[in-house]
């Protein structure tokens, strides 16, 4: 199953809020495995 970004960046406490999560995404600011992250769902 599938879990949307900026929900698990909440869980993880890394952002306290989804509409921080999905900002911090929008703006470049989220890598994965060094891969820049562009959608947060």
């Amino acid at each position: 199953m599938k879990e949307r970004l900026d929900n698990v960046l909440v869980k993880r406490g890394l952002c306290e809020t989804r509409s921080r999560a999905r900002s911090l995404i929008l703006a470049g600011k989220v890598y994965i495995d060094g891969r820049l992250v562009d959608k947060a769902g």
